[in-house]
């Protein structure tokens, strides 16, 4: 019987492109099993472990969250299939860029309508105003652009 190929975190990091750094911190997530440890306390890592980092990474690509991604990968740990899962994610994430989008393209059209005004009619500022460029840009009922939903 062959032994399994352990890995240094170095070496799992030139194999996967992530960062020592990031491995260590996505095994404190839960993200990545614990390690073995050498007699000399160093970490050491499956083989699996560089295709569990290769997931995390392409699954990061797609917009999933970290909270998301462990999720999916305690689903797959327990033998359950995750996909219906996350295709109901991925339809939820494709609503959000649609409501994303729209509100994008409403704030482009009202600067480039703002673009104009001020390019011939520069606003003064009020003792109470900080620049009335920016302060036009909030929209009705109080809410500002750019205001974002943070993961």
């Amino acid at each position: 019987m062959k032994a399994e190929a352990l890995f240094h975190i170095g070496d799992l990091s030139k194999r996967t492109g992530v960062p020592a750094r990031t491995i260590r911190y996505y095994e404190a997530m839960g993200l990545l099993r614990r390690p073995l440890r050498n007699r000399h306390g160093y970490r050491l890592y499956a083989s699996d472990a560089a295709d569990r980092l290769r997931f995390i990474r392409t699954a990061r690509g797609a917009g999933f969250s970290l909270k998301e991604i462990r999720e999916i990968l305690n689903m797959a740990d327990e033998g359950k299939t995750p996909c219906r899962s996350v295709l109901q994610r991925v339809r939820h994430r494709s609503e959000d860029l649609d409501r994303q989008i729209a509100e994008m393209i409403a704030m482009k059209s009202k600067l480039e309508g703002l673009l104009k005004q001020w390019t011939t009619d520069l606003p003064r500022p009020t003792q109470k105003e900080i620049c009335p460029l920016i302060e036009s840009l909030k929209q009705e009922g109080g809410r500002e652009h750019g205001n974002q939903k943070e993961n």
